[in-house]
Parts: structure tokens; C-alpha cells; sequence
């Protein structure tokens, strides 16, 4: 195991968080926290075990670590090209500022079903600050990429979304969603179908993602209807030190 504080949500929340890596059911938790945790003087920590390691959960729980979100790990692999010219949308990769910002109003005040969001201790507040830096990070960083989807004849961004190259053709997709007013629309379909032949046109075949255990209109969608299967579940607890 090791602990790392978390640069991006310590900067938005305002106080220490400590991301717990690489569970280890047979270390040591108490020593460990002592040797790794403490030094870094939490305000808050999270780990994230499996969700079947049920024996890992009451470990933490011992130590103080309650629920704070339930994950599910997908996987997709694009096999054909889909049909998407009845969409009078296109996505493009965010190269100017203005689409930068376009994207970075969204990531703030878009979502909800996250820990940081449902937390009382941050809230929505510090949950769009947070995002705001992850999309800021995605744009800078070369292995990773920010895309924004507008409507055809028009240049206003409607949903944006973020990913990360693991290999020519494999891709974690970070974070991304559609304008609040858009929501329950179908929009986040035809964000998702656009996305998808977007990827396939670059080359992409495989893609990975994680999503709230909670966000259930996504979940149907990426299972049901775009054929994502669930490769693993995890449990994210969080400790509260000050």
C-alpha cells in the first residue's frame, strides 16, 4: 500500500486528502497509517477495496473509514463503425481556449452522483472545483485529451468529455457529461453514440471506464443500450481525521 495527497482535490477542497493505493489485505493497516498516512497530515483519507473484500471493508471500518461511494469498473470494445449521420452534432478535440472554457463551465456544475458532490463535508461547490482541475489536467497533460460536442452549422458546446491513451487503441475515458438543461433530453445517448464513432474513426477499440453505482441513467445506458460489460466493483471509503 501507499499513500499519496491528492494535489488536484486537496487544491479544490482546501484541506489535505489523502488518496490510500494499492489495498493490501495483509498489511498492516494501524502501521500503515501511522508511517504513511499521518505524516501527511489528513484532513481527509479514501481508499477504494474491492467490493466483494468484505473482510478488507470491516478492517477499515475498525479504523475509522466509512462508505462514501460505490463504483462499477466498465469495459467496451467498439467493433464496427456506428451510423450516427441522423445526429446533427459533431465532436471535436479541444485546441482554444474558448472551447476550453466551454467545457470547464460544464465540469462545474454538471454533476451530482459523485462522493464529493453527495459529502456534506464538500458538496457541489468543491465537487465542480475539483472537476474543473481534472479537465484543466486532461488538457495539459499530452497523454490525455478533452473533447467537446457541438451542434452542426453552430459552435455551442453541449457536452464535453475527457480520456486518457493507455495504447494506440485503448482508452480510459475520465470524465464528461451534458449541459444541465439538456439532461433527460436523449442528449446523453447521441453524446455517447457520437463519441463512440468519434473514437472508432481515430483508431480506438477499447475503452475503460469507472462509474457511480448511483448514476443510474448511465449505467443503463453504457449496459444496456451501448453494450459495456461490468469487469469489477469497488467500495470507496473515506476517513475523516479533522
Amino acid at each position: 500500500m501507499r499513500a499519496e495527497l491528492n494535489q488536484i482535490d486537496t487544491a479544490a477542497a482546501g484541506v489535505n486528502i489523502v488518496d490510500v493505493q494499492d489495498w493490501s489485505p495483509v498489511q498492516d493497516f494501524a502501521v500503515f497509517e501511522r508511517e504513511a498516512i499521518l505524516p501527511l497530515q489528513p484532513s481527509v483519507a479514501f481508499c477504494k477495496v474491492p467490493a466483494e473484500a468484505t473482510g478488507s471493508i470491516h478492517v477499515l471500518g475498525r479504523h475509522g473509514f466509512h462508505f462514501a461511494e460505490f463504483q462499477f469498473t466498465l469495459r467496451h470494445r467498439i467493433r464496427e463503425a456506428l451510423d450516427v449521420k441522423s445526429y446533427p452534432f459533431r465532436w471535436e478535440r479541444v485546441t482554444t481556449s474558448v472551447d476550453l472554457n466551454a467545457a470547464l463551465e460544464l465540469a462545474g456544475t454538471i454533476f451530482e452522483h459523485d462522493r464529493f458532490s453527495t459529502d456534506p463535508q464538500f458538496g457541489p461547490a468543491v465537487s465542480g472545483r475539483r472537476y474543473r482541475a481534472y479537465v484543466e489536467k486532461s488538457y495539459r497533460d499530452p497523454d490525455e485529451r478533452v473533447y467537446v460536442m457541438k451542434r452542426d452549422g453552430t459552435d455551442k458546446v453541449v457536452s464535453f468529455g475527457t480520456l486518457r491513451q493507455l495504447s494506440a487503441w485503448e482508452v480510459r475515458l475520465l470524465i464528461g457529461g451534458v449541459a444541465s438543461d439538456l439532461k433527460q433530453s436523449g442528449m446523453g445517448a447521441i453524446h455517447d453514440y457520437v463519441g463512440l464513432q468519434t473514437y472508432y474513426e481515430e483508431g480506438i477499440r477499447v475503452l475503460h471506464t469507472v462509474v457511480s453505482g448511483v448514476n443510474y441513467s448511465i449505467l443503463n445506458l453504457e449496459i444496456a443500450h451501448l453494450g459495456f460489460r461490468v469487469q469489477c466493483s469497488h467500495a470507496v471509503l473515506r476517513k475523516r481525521y479533522a
